[in-house]
Formats: structure tokens, sequence, C-alpha cells
């Protein structure tokens, strides 16, 4: 097993990076154990498959396609 990751990819438009980083840290200051970087790199699809990728997301088409 790798290092484990959170995965905001899907959403990660230039103008909502700020947001979205705000959001972890959020989540990260409110889950210390949790502890994992957040990452905007690489395919979706492994992210969505990767065992050490702890949180992302998708819209519906993949989740009720492929991820299915």
């Amino acid at each position: 097993m790798g290092e484990r990751y959170a995965s905001l990819a899907m959403y990660s438009f230039q103008p909502l990076r700020a947001a979205w980083e705000a959001w972890w840290s959020a989540v990260g200051a409110s889950c210390p154990a949790l502890g994992v970087p957040l990452r905007w790199d690489g395919d979706l699809t492994q992210h969505w498959t990767d065992p050490d990728c702890v949180l992302s997301h998708t819209c519906g088409y993949p989740a009720s396609t492929s991820l299915a």
C-alpha cells in the first residue's frame, strides 16, 4: 500500500481550487487523524479505484456506469 491521499480532481477548475483547498483544510482541522494530502494530479479513474485514495468525488455518470 502506498501513501494515502484525497482527490478532488473531478472539479479542479482553477476558479474553484482555493475553495476546495480551504474546505479540505477545514476537514483536516476537524479530523486530524485523517492527515492525508490533497492531490490534483493523475487520472480520475485511477483515483476512484485506488485503495490509497481515502476520499474523492464524481458526478452521476461514472458512479452509475464504470464505478457501479
